[in-house]
């Protein structure tokens, strides 16, 4: 989807650090075709590593992963590192409920799903214009395939592939924030070029 912006241009920013990050640790491979997309990723920034306490209150040693599965370097910053099961489960199940509700057209459920920062710059008659023009593959998903999913800081980035009931094919990065709600999409952009459906053959 496109980006919004309200003006809030120090929290965009701040949001976008992370999400460079995310989504070059995410990077899927060239070969997938389909693409899902979601929410404009405008969500504000999620806490800072120096913000992050560690468990017992001493500083995690360079390498250990954190329990959201962010990962450290040699120096101790916080850098993107794959899903745990849990958060790729929670994460991946945000996603699949945005999609399962507009494959049957409840676009009210489907914007249910977007992060509360979204809602407040996107309301529910933009939310159904950005999917019907700029998604519309998304109301009619045939097969989807998860390519992959890295966090940082409670923040994560997670790679779809999807295949329209035309052929045609878009592979998008989602981009979520865990909230009080739970996980839920900032936004979402393609990772790869979009693939219209295939001509029907001469008769």
């Amino acid at each position: 989807m496109a980006r919004t912006s309200d003006g809030r241009r120090r929290s965009v920013r701040g949001a976008a650090v992370v999400t460079l990050l995310l989504a070059a640790a995410c990077a899927p491979s060239t070969t997938v075709g389909p693409a899902a997309p979601v929410p404009p990723s405008t969500a504000p920034p999620g806490p800072s590593p120096a913000e992050e306490p560690a468990g017992d209150g001493a500083p995690e040693a360079p390498g250990t992963t954190p329990d959201d599965g962010t990962t450290a370097d040699a120096d101790g910053a916080a850098v993107p590192g794959p899903c745990d099961p849990a958060v790729e489960a929670a994460v991946a199940g945000t996603v699949a409920a945005q999609l399962d509700a507009l494959a049957v057209g409840d676009f009210a459920a489907a914007y249910a799903w977007a992060s509360p920062f979204f809602r407040t710059v996107v309301d529910p008659d933009r939310f159904t214009t950005m999917i019907r023009t700029e998604y519309p593959e998304l109301l009619d998903v045939a097969s989807r395939r998860l390519e992959g999913c890295n966090v940082l800081n409670r923040r994560a980035v997670l790679v779809v592939a999807l295949t329209a009931g035309d052929g045609a094919r878009r592979t998008l990065a989602y981009e979520l924030g865990e909230s009080e709600e739970g996980w839920r999409i900032d936004g979402a952009y393609d990772v790869a070029p979009r693939e219209p459906a295939p001509e029907a053959p001469e008769v």
